[in-house]
């Protein structure tokens, strides 16, 4: 993931946040992730960025949880200004920050190691999937998923693509088969990640070049609300994600656990 890409998915994304939070309906009382409040979490974004833009970057991983004393008072014209201010504040730091560290690995939880790229990338999803995604029109959405702006939809497929060679296909039941992935960042939209698997030899990512026996089309949004257990693959079929070919292969793809060997 680019540098400048990222710098561009997290600027779009944020101004999405702020005019959805800005909406003369918003109910800062909505609990929108894990029973946490739509206000808690605009503050715990506020925190996420100040801490990042101090170099501790680990806070952007954390768990979106209720505000802390560190955290603004959640009066909504000020907490609206603490997100612009504070997705500024970060994004001139990590204009700032060699190339380099944006390669250097960050704890994350057992498992799993991100590189500061990485974890930015889930971030811009985390911020779209917790604020932006909830408070948007579901009868215009494909499968009820509200669209995010085109730089950070492609932010967001990256991230969701990183997810799948940790998260999902280590538990995968198949032994063999071959699914291409065709990963659009919104809806019709380019560039197309094309992304395969390979079950028998262990082989994931783009450089996958066997036959497939599936391929599965899907927006990068609709892959990462998937891999988030808030939305089912078979709900969203004809509505932002098809398959063809064989459907247990795509489904452990998925995370499905109705796949089998």
């Amino acid at each position: 993931m680019e540098k400048q890409a990222i710098l561009e998915g997290m600027a779009a994304q944020r101004g999405q946040t702020v005019e959805r939070l800005g909406g003369t309906g918003t109910v800062w009382e909505q609990v929108v992730a894990n029973g946490v409040r739509l206000e808690d979490a605009a503050s715990w974004l506020v925190d996420a960025d100040r801490r990042a833009a101090r170099g501790r970057f680990g806070a952007l991983l954390g768990p979106v949880g209720p505000a802390t004393a560190e955290q603004p008072g959640a009066e909504p014209a000020s907490l609206l200004e603490a997100l612009e201010d504070g997705g500024r504040l970060l994004r001139a730091r990590l204009r700032r920050t060699p190339r380099l560290v944006w390669g250097l690995l960050l704890a994350s939880g057992p498992g799993r190691r991100l590189t500061l790229a990485e974890a930015l990338a889930c971030y811009v999803q985390r911020e779209w999937a917790t604020l932006a995604d909830p408070l948007g029109d579901r009868d215009e959405a494909p499968g009820g998923l509200v669209l995010p702006p085109a730089p950070a939809g492609l932010v967001i497929t990256d991230a969701a693509l990183a997810r799948l060679p940790v998260e999902v296909l280590p538990h995968a039941a198949p032994r063999v088969g071959v699914v291409r992935l065709e990963v659009a960042p919104l809806p019709g939209a380019a560039p197309i990640r094309w992304w395969g698997v390979d079950f028998a030899r262990k082989h994931y990512g783009p450089r996958v070049t066997a036959l497939p026996d599936a391929r599965v089309e899907v927006w990068g949004g609709a892959l990462a609300r998937i891999l988030d257990g808030a939305v089912d693959w078979q709900a969203l079929e004809g509505r932002g994600l098809a398959i063809e070919g064989d459907r247990e292969l795509a489904a452990a793809c998925l995370g499905s656990s109705d796949a089998v060997s």
